[in-house]
């Protein structure tokens, strides 16, 4: 019989923060709109349970993550994407997805386990992988990794080092941000020499920018992580890249973190974790046009009515834009888990600090924040944190439930608007530098 893994998932999750609270969960999907290159319709996904497996996904169109977020305290904001085994067939999706997910999270890592599509489906899921990875970066990630199992661990591979590449049109924002994992967790791979006489597969290009990996296997896994781990090794010594190999005489495949060899690699990864997270070069951060970035504005124009606007601060006040009629108010729109967000912090401060107290055409300057933030206590953590300086508001709502992303015309946070005395909107950026080019000249 078929059903949807979301419902297990849902109950797997539940039971284990009974148990100890460890662990926040969601589950999101990887798509906005339409999945790229897919023929097929969105559907749920469908599974069945396996004896020793647990529940494996047998088809996905619409890929999904499922997130386990640590709590606030063991939080390391950090992240890694899980991706199941199954020969690209299927997902062991419970053994390869969900416990690993909960490992990373006791340990403090945000874990976000991968739907990717199957069966069949090389190409799609890699694309799904390079989204994944942007998603974490998008939401706050300060670093991402990527952790997969036999062909997971393919996968893995393929993303660590085809991340140059462009697989897909950008959706929406997200995509502004880069693919490159920070680093790559291999156990028991397969499919990694698939070149002739076993040599290494050739759409993986490794190079000495390919990130620090970490490879388990066994000897006597002759089928997939026996000759994959050696292949693997030889191409990133060759290639002066950084790769740290435990390989056993005998372990089998398939285990997870189960028994035998399962029992070994996960200590053995977790000190490995602690110190390559430390030494990791920071992400090749993807640097925008103006007419990339010009995509993403806000489709309300200049001189046109600003929209209505109403939330609550941090006191449980309403707070409404109408309150500050006859100054010029300057907008901003944002989220703690949005990275982007964050990055701006520091330059809009700045920005604040030079013109909250200077005035256009005798009309003072008000500044204002909204949030998307759902999560009240790690909003007001975030705002003690930053002291912020200007009214911050927020209805608690994600951009999806809150029907203030639309009204806006939204297609991007951060977003900044500077309005009129009377309720125009003056310009927008969705950079705190493009708000400064608005702003200031205002003031002059």
């Amino acid at each position: 019989m078929k059903r949807t893994v979301l419902a297990f998932a849902f109950a797997f999750v539940q039971a284990t923060l009974g148990f100890g609270q460890l662990f926040q969960h969601e589950t999101i999907k990887v798509w906005p709109g339409e999945v790229p290159g897919s023929k097929e319709a969105k559907a749920e996904h469908e599974y069945n349970n396996h004896r020793s497996d647990g529940n494996r996904v047998t088809k996905v169109t619409d890929p999904t993550l499922e997130i386990f977020t640590p709590s606030a305290e063991n939080d390391n904001h950090k992240a890694v994407i899980v991706c199941p085994g199954g020969a690209y067939a299927l997902l062991a999706y419970k053994k390869e997805g969900q416990e690993i997910a909960e490992w990373l999270a006791k340990q403090g890592y945000t874990a976000y386990v991968l739907a990717y599509r199957v069966p069949n489906q090389r190409l799609g899921a890699l694309q799904d992988a390079q989204r994944s990875i942007r998603i974490a970066r998008h939401r706050g990630a300060e670093q991402v990794g990527i952790i997969g199992f036999s062909a997971g661990a393919s996968l893995s591979c393929r993303a660590a080092t085809r991340w140059g590449e462009t697989l897909y049109p950008a959706q929406d924002g997200t995509d502004m941000a880069s693919c490159r994992p920070d680093l790559g967790i291999l156990i028991y791979p397969a499919y990694l020499d698939e070149g002739e006489n076993k040599t290494l597969t050739p759409e993986l290009t490794v190079s000495e920018q390919t990130p620090p990996l970490f490879v388990f296997g066994t000897e006597d896994d002759v089928m997939y992580s026996g000759p994959s781990c050696i292949t693997i090794v030889g191409a990133m010594q060759k290639a002066g890249a950084p790769i740290e190999l435990h390989y056993l005489p005998k372990g089998g495949h398939g285990y997870g973190m189960r028994q035998g060899a399962g029992l070994i690699w996960p200590s053995l990864c977790e000190k490995w974790l602690k110190t390559s997270t430390k030494q990791v070069k920071k992400e090749d951060k993807f640097t925008p046009t103006k007419e990339e970035l010009d995509k993403y504005l806000p489709e309300l124009k200049a001189g046109s009515k600003a929209p209505k606007l109403a939330a609550k601060d941090t006191l449980g006040n309403n707070v409404t834009l109408a309150q500050f009629k006859g100054k010029y108010v300057v907008l901003d729109m944002w989220a703690t888990w949005c990275g982007d967000c964050r990055r701006e912090i520091p330059a809009l401060k700045q920005l604040h600090a030079e013109t909250y107290d200077k005035t256009i055409g005798g009309k003072q300057i008000q500044w204002l924040s909204m949030s998307f933030d759902t999560d009240a206590n790690a909003w007001k953590n975030i705002l003690k944190k930053e002291q912020f300086t200007w009214p911050q508001i927020s209805n608690l709502k994600s951009t999806k439930q809150d029907p203030t992303f639309n009204n806006w015309k939204l297609h991007w946070i951060p977003a900044f608007f500077v309005i009129s005395p009377k309720g125009e909107i003056v310009g927008s950026a969705i950079t705190a530098d493009g708000l400064r080019d608005i702003l200031v000249p205002l003031i002059k």
